[in-house]
């Protein structure tokens, strides 16, 4: 090659070079504005905490390449339990959110979105495992109510129970010595409600209340009469 070669060759390569840095940092290259690349993610956002029913689960953003300052923001999905399909909960826009009884049994995932000065691009965390429903559970001994004495209707009274929805209720009612430490249940009093007869006069009653729900079930007793 002769000079004459080497110098366009030389020209050639300078050219490519200033279009290629122009091109990094959004200069114009021949009168024209190259645009700048956007946030580009090198590693996918992910999500930490249980997944349960009422537990806090934490979106981290990921690692992206990009102009600083960038900013993050989120958008919480709901999948079917599988990971697929997903769907935004809306007002679920925050780092950390709160798994709600609507989330049992499907799976989440979180979109960022990060932004700088030039644009804007998204990436999809892996999904979360199906969220798990959360077993009834009551703080102390419920309650009967009523008047002790023979034909008057006593009733237990559920009280507040924390656990998965719908919760339903059974009962069982029982005839206690006096002491309440021998007690038996009472055929058929399977009602919230029951009706004291003569026979357990002098005697102390008490009803055992199940809570069942998605999560599973739960036995309190109440306390003697």
């Amino acid at each position: 090659m002769g000079r004459e070669g080497l110098l366009r060759a030389s020209r050639w390569l300078v050219a490519v070079a200033t279009a290629v840095l122009a091109g990094a940092w959004g200069l114009p290259v021949g009168g024209v504005a190259v645009a700048a690349a956007a946030p580009l993610n090198t590693a996918p956002p992910a999500i930490t905490g249980t997944a349960k029913d009422g537990q806090k689960l934490r979106a981290s953003a990921g690692t992206w390449n990009g102009q600083k300052p960038t900013t993050y923001a989120y958008q919480w999905t709901r999948c079917d339990g599988f990971g697929n399909e997903c769907q935004d909960i809306p007002s679920a826009t925050r780092r950390v959110y709160k798994a709600a009884s609507k989330d049992v049994g499907h799976a989440l995932r979180v979109l960022v979105t990060a932004s700088d000065a030039t644009g804007s691009s998204s990436e999809t965390s892996a999904p979360t495992n199906a969220i798990d429903a959360v077993a009834p559970k009551r703080k102390g001994a419920a309650k009967i109510t009523g008047v002790l004495e023979d034909g008057q209707t006593l009733t237990a009274v559920t009280g507040t129970w924390k656990g998965t929805p719908p919760l339903s209720f059974g009962y069982q009612w029982e005839a206690c010595d006096t002491s309440a430490g021998d007690c038996s249940s009472i055929a058929g009093a399977t009602g919230a409600s029951y009706q004291i007869v003569s026979s357990q006069v002098a005697g102390r009653l008490r009803a055992l209340i199940t809570a069942t729900g998605p999560g599973g079930s739960a036995t309190v007793t109440s306390r003697p009469t």
